[in-house]
């Protein structure tokens, strides 16, 4: 089993070794500035009109968006927020039941 430091120890290395070797490493996708444009002022409580949900742990993420000058959004669902992660689709009804989504299906985007 895989301790809680060792998954910490090895999401560090793959953010600092990211660029090794030539690789291009964390970076922001084409288009996510523009998107980012028009959404990144309402990403505030009490009423944000987007949030982010993810797979990853809160350190692995927040670092990546940091890399890639993302702003993190009050309500971040991150691996460690919720019990059953992917398939299931309870994830921010879960860690954030004051978070209302009326329709995040038009505003999806996938890692």
């Amino acid at each position: 089993m895989i301790t809680k430091r060792e998954a910490q120890r090895f999401e560090e290395a793959i953010v600092l070794t990211s660029k090794e070797g030539g690789r291009q490493g964390i970076v922001q996708l084409p288009g996510v500035a523009d998107a980012l444009a028009v959404i990144a002022a309402e990403r505030h409580l009490p009423n944000p009109a987007w949030a982010i949900c993810t797979s990853a742990t809160r350190t692995y993420a927040s670092s990546a968006l940091r890399i890639a000058g993302i702003p993190v959004p009050d309500v971040f669902v991150a691996a460690e927020d919720v019990k059953k992660g992917k398939p299931f689709r309870t994830q921010l009804e879960e860690a954030k039941p004051d978070f209302i989504v009326k329709d995040l299906s038009k505003y999806a985007f996938s890692e």
